[in-house]
């Protein structure tokens, strides 16, 4: 997991192409601009499903999910949340794995909390389990954000 300001994506830089492709892209990208739902950038190995005039959630009407294929990078542009993170040697299937759509429902441990506001970005990995769009203070609230997808 990686979670840090907009302005330091330089020190990702040779990490993974496409993660640093895409917090380019984060940077760079006039969001007011943007088809809601999926955009791509290149093809199924790196695009953004946009989000505007989303929902927060309550803690109780969230749940942990898990990606095999692709990294998600979670960016608030407007609004913001809470997103809670568990390693995956922590966590129980709730689900059987959706290889279509990559992902599996999990359960287990509240391991990292994030409050991801504005200006900042969450990295997931696939073996970080990550719980996105939890209600900060548990007061669902509208949300525009973006969440890119990375093939790792």
């Amino acid at each position: 997991m990686i979670y840090d300001s907009i302005e330091n994506i330089e020190n990702y830089k040779g990490i993974n192409e496409n993660i640093y492709r895409a917090l380019l892209h984060i940077k760079q990208n006039d969001f007011n601009t943007c088809t809601e739902g999926g955009n791509m950038i290149d093809g199924s190995t790196l695009y953004y499903n946009y989000v505007k005039n989303g929902e927060t959630n309550e803690f109780a009407r969230s749940s942990f999910e898990a990606h095999k294929k692709y990294a998600d990078i979670h960016v608030d542009i407007e609004g913001e949340e809470i997103i809670y993170v568990t390693d995956i040697s922590e966590m129980t299937p709730e689900t059987e794995y959706d290889p279509e759509g990559d992902y599996l429902m999990m359960t287990g441990p509240k391991t990292v909390k994030i409050h991801l506001k504005p200006g900042y970005f969450i990295v997931c990995f696939p073996n970080d389990i990550h719980m996105p769009m939890v209600a900060v203070s548990d007061k669902p609230a509208k949300i525009t954000k973006a969440i890119y997808k990375v093939k790792v």
